[in-house]
């Protein structure tokens, strides 16, 4: 896998996601494909502003319940900045939505950090954070801080990590609880 500026063949925006090589027997040459589940933060803010959409809430209500400033959802909005994964869930939170993450037929439910750091030690299973590490584009250590709730997990460290599971991410709506 390497990382590179190209224009993905589906699309006309460069793409700067990790990519394979294939080499392709009927044109004789080598291809790089982009892998099927991967997510940039910049998908991941745009799926956030058509939950935003869908629910018809307005701006000044979302200022008040996540307590951020306008410039400061705008920015999580437009993907400027790697932002916390928290913010993120908190966002949804507001929205009555959560993140779903899913890996072949398991989903995953996340509705708060420390459940993406279970799914997260779940689906590492027995990869060390030495060798997982280098594939996620950060240090072990920052592996072992986030897997011992030392760190929080930035968004793009997520998205690498479900980019390099080949999990799936989206967002559903929070079930109705009946209370009696």
């Amino acid at each position: 896998i390497s990382m590179f500026e190209r224009t993905h063949p589906c699309c006309i925006r460069p793409c700067y996601t990790p990519v394979e090589k294939y080499f392709c027997v009927s044109r004789g040459m080598s291809v790089y494909l982009r892998k099927l589940y991967d997510m940039t933060r910049q998908e991941f803010s745009e799926k956030l502003c058509e939950v935003k959409k869908e629910m018809k809430m307005p701006l000044p209500e979302m200022v008040y319940s996540l307590r951020m400033l306008v410039h400061q959802i705008r920015r999580i909005e437009k993907a400027q900045h790697n932002y916390a994964l928290a913010k993120a869930i908190s966002y949804l939170q507001v929205l009555n939505h959560h993140i779903e993450v899913t890996v072949g037929s398991s989903k995953t439910k996340i509705y708060t950090t420390d459940d993406a750091v279970q799914w997260f030690r779940i689906v590492k299973g027995d990869e060390s954070a030495n060798e997982l590490a280098p594939k996620i584009n950060v240090s072990s250590s920052t592996v072992n801080f986030i897997l011992s709730g030392e760190r929080g997990i930035s968004i793009d460290v997520f998205l690498s990590i479900c980019n390099h599971y080949n999990a799936i991410v989206g967002f559903a709506k929070n079930e109705r609880t009946k209370r009696p």
